[in-house]
């Protein structure tokens, strides 16, 4: 606490943060930002840009549309710009359809947890959108974080805007990078936000061969990727025929397809127990398939579809009404929290 200055170790004890005073408190898994992929290539430029950001203050926003790598860059900017802070890293994905409350309630918990301070209670400040935010800056503060807020798209644009402006007002030593496919400019983020381009062609190129995509299907599957580095793992997986039909011939490939499909219509982190109630799980290697695809992730051992999983593989009119509802009604008879 020292460290961060006097003023905030006065904010830690307003809140009565006193697990903070322990260092060797265990961050939970579920909040750890993971490794960046193995399969990053290019944005160099990108990340010199960024350091160039967070010399001029503590929050930066990357703004570009899905499946251009945001994600990735922003996981590769802790270990390439601070090392230091590898281990107090911490990613928190908004999920698709959040409210404006809900994210401030779970980023605080989150804060919390991640502290390890189990003296806050956060029921306490349901209602009040500034003090939760203000919990979790000071938290971020006394610890020492780099905190990754993911899709700010999930929810209310001006509410998420007004968020990201307090993190860049009142944040001083913790770093904040955020995620989003749209985010206006507003008075207070000029000079935060740094839009990304798609890949250029010869970045695609290298990053298909880092996936043994053969010789005949790169140049398919780069053309087809327009970019997208998340279209060119599906492209590459699917070959050249796959390429030439596109959005069909990449389902084609899919080894687990409904189990794919249902997932793609939960838009919540869903425990494997669950998901085993309404439809068969794939075998560890088949999962460990799709994320290395990006066509999934896990978080503290819940799966989540991409986005692009639902928007790419199957669109609402792929998902039908019928189907949805059946597997509502099947969650709904199980006794689990989860479900």
């Amino acid at each position: 606490l020292d460290a961060v200055g006097n003023d905030t170790h006065g904010d830690a004890q307003h809140h009565g943060f006193s697990a903070l005073l322990n260092p060797m408190k265990r961050i939970p898994l579920r909040h750890r930002a993971p490794n960046p992929s193995a399969t990053f290539f290019g944005r160099d430029q990108e990340l010199e840009r960024l350091g160039e950001l967070f010399e001029r203050g503590p929050l930066a926003v990357l703004v570009g549309p899905g499946g251009i790598g945001k994600t990735e860059l922003a996981l590769r900017a802790v270990p390439t710009l601070f090392p230091e802070r590898q281990q107090r890293a911490l990613l928190f994905r908004i999920p698709p359809e959040s409210s404006p409350d809900q994210v401030r309630i779970d980023l605080a918990r989150m804060m919390v947890e991640a502290s390890g301070d189990e003296s806050v209670d956060i029921a306490a400040l349901r209602g009040d959108p500034e003090e939760l935010v203000a919990l979790a800056i000071d938290l971020a503060e006394a610890g020492g974080f780099f905190v990754m807020v993911d899709d700010l798209h999930h929810s209310d644009e001006d509410e998420m805007r007004e968020l990201v402006a307090q993190i860049g007002a009142y944040a001083r030593s913790a770093r904040w990078l955020c995620t989003t496919r749209s985010l206006r400019p507003m008075p207070g983020l000029e000079g935060r936000m740094l839009e990304l381009d798609m890949l250029d062609d010869a970045t695609l190129y290298r990053l298909a061969a880092s996936l043994s995509t053969s010789e005949d299907d790169v140049a398919g599957a780069v053309a087809a990727a327009q970019g997208s580095p998340w279209l060119l793992k599906q492209f590459a997986a699917a070959g050249a025929e796959g390429v030439s039909t596109s959005r069909a011939g990449v389902l084609a490939t899919l080894e687990a397809p409904e189990f794919l499909r249902v997932l793609a219509s939960m838009h919540e982190a869903i425990t494997p127990s669950v998901l085993a109630q309404v439809i068969a799980l794939p075998d560890d290697s088949c999962l460990e398939a799709m994320e290395r695809r990006g066509l999934l992730y896990r978080r503290s051992g819940r799966f989540v579809a991409h986005d692009l999983v639902r928007s790419f593989l199957f669109p609402p009119d792929a998902r039908t009404p019928t189907r949805e509802l059946e597997l509502g009604g099947a969650l709904a008879d199980i006794d689990d929290p989860d479900a």
